[in-house]
């Protein structure tokens, strides 16, 4: 198997970095210049690109060590009837009020006659204490939460390339599903990933169903 099959690369546009319907707001002071934020005219809600925080948006009362992301990437072909679909699913399961969020480079401008890919969904989990795992273990509400709105996710937007980050301050952990890979085998992979009790492993998994396993890819 190939790495592709579970993870869409990033595609390119070739409008503006900045999508329709959104604004540029002040820069941030500096240590932060690098990030950018966004707001939505109709929701006013704003977005973050990059990978500091400074708002509390995206923090789940009963879930305060961790920070749940929904990030699109790229930014300008995640239309608002799908990000509706997606913060609708999170909210019925218990997580409301994430923020939304693309990848570095997920809204530059670029060269003239590219094209953006369709967007792809990693929902990311921020772990701020050194004890990824044990955090994350502890948590059994949370993991409950994401397996259901996961679930949901890929049964009513089959296309949407589905992906889960454990990001620490040391590690990246992507787990991506295939195309082909059902609700039922997101439960099953995330029931597999709760047994294990290993979040923090670094690296790229994705899901052999045949195996009911993560396997590095």
């Amino acid at each position: 198997m190939f790495a592709g099959e579970w993870v869409a690369g990033l595609g390119r546009v070739s409008r503006g970095s900045v999508p329709q319907g959104l604004r540029r707001l002040a820069p941030l002071p500096s240590g932060n210049a690098s990030r950018r934020l966004f707001t939505d005219p109709g929701s006013g809600r704003a977005m973050t690109t990059g990978e500091q925080y400074t708002e509390d948006r995206g923090r789940i009362v009963g879930h305060e060590t961790v920070i749940v992301d929904l990030e699109y990437t790229p930014w300008p072909t995640a239309i608002p009837a799908l990000r509706a679909a997606v913060v609708g699913a999170f909210a019925r399961a218990g997580l409301p009020d994430l923020r939304e969020v693309t990848a570095p480079g997920g809204d530059d401008p670029l060269t003239p006659g590219l094209a953006w890919a369709p967007t792809t969904l990693a929902v990311r989990l921020v772990v701020e204490m050194n004890n990824a795992d044990q955090q994350l273990a502890a948590d059994a509400i949370l993991w409950l939460r994401l397996r259901a709105a996961c679930g949901v996710v890929r049964d009513t937007l089959p296309d949407l390339p589905l992906s889960l980050q454990v990001v620490t301050a040391q590690h990246k952990t992507s787990y991506a599903w295939r195309p082909d890979d059902t609700a039922a085998d997101v439960a099953m992979a995330f029931d597999a990933l709760i047994q294990s009790g290993r979040f923090d492993r670094s690296g790229v998994y994705g899901w052999y169903h045949a195996l009911g396993q993560w396997q590095p890819i």
